[in-house]
């Protein structure tokens, strides 16, 4: 009974160690690229980007109504909300994020900021390059430094969380341009 404690114990403090290990080591910095090509002339695709609010999600969650969606019924499976209001508003609490397009490069780039919530600060670079058969790739960077003990955790938790959400934001902004005539 013995030997199986101290063994316990053992793997315990190397876990620990490890961890410790981890945490120290792991880089801070979060950077990434994302590309998307789009069926779609360059000019057009600028002037769709432009509106923020209209392919990223981030952008849609700035400024929500949380009245405006009163007494509205939430679907089936969200036990404890009562309302489409009170499943927003804890979205709301949790991403109190503001998007804000800060540098017009017309048409070849754009920048914009995200103000608010564990990016804050964020300055994501869209580029538009025309390509030969007049349709247009689009290249989204980012570059954030986190800091602070856990900032390696951090920086490694944003790489998921980001790459799902700009994922999803690139296919948008394809939908919606290659949807308009």
């Amino acid at each position: 009974m013995f030997r199986f404690i101290r063994r316990l114990v053992t793997l315990a403090i190397v876990l620990v160690v490890v961890l410790v290990l981890v945490i120290v080591f792991l880089p801070r910095k979060y950077e990434r690229e994302y590309l998307v090509h789009i069926d779609k002339p360059r000019p057009l695709v600028f002037e769709r980007a432009k509106n923020l609010k209209s392919w990223n999600l981030a952008a849609t969650m700035d400024g929500i109504d949380l009245d405006m969606a009163k007494g509205l019924n939430t679907p089936d499976g969200l036990p404890g909300v009562d309302s489409l209001r009170d499943a927003l508003k804890g979205f709301a609490e949790l991403a109190n994020i503001q998007c804000k397009l800060i540098r017009v490069e017309e048409p070849q780039s754009l920048v914009y900021e995200l103000v608010g919530g564990p990016l804050d600060g964020l300055k994501p670079k869209m580029t538009f390059m025309e390509v030969e058969d007049k349709s247009t790739l689009v290249s989204l960077t980012e570059s954030y430094q986190f800091v602070g003990l856990l900032g390696g955790i951090k920086a490694f938790s944003a790489k998921f969380a980001m790459d799902k959400l700009n994922a999803r934001n690139m296919e948008n902004l394809k939908t919606l341009c290659e949807n308009t005539p």
